[in-house]
């Protein structure tokens, strides 16, 4: 198969940003470049599941957690 790891990491959901950022929620959610390198670590109050982008402009992560359901801008 043609089927190989992109990034070592996620347990959850995760989304595309508009310059093709990946978005892994494991535990927080890890934020990779669109090369699988690994640029940064969103922190979030509860343990993410869902994620998706929205909003008026589409820079609006939502995450949806445990209990509570955020959003997060995204430049």
């Amino acid at each position: 198969s043609n089927l190989s790891y992109f990034v070592e990491q996620g347990e959850f959901g995760s989304a595309v940003d508009k310059e093709g950022n990946l978005y892994v929620a494991d535990g927080e959610i890890y934020v990779f470049d669109k090369d699988g390198k690994k640029k940064g670590m969103i922190r979030v109050p509860e343990r993410p599941s869902t994620l998706q982008f929205g909003g008026k402009d589409g820079n609006t992560l939502f995450v949806t957690g445990r209990s509570k359901f955020f959003g997060v801008r995204i430049k």
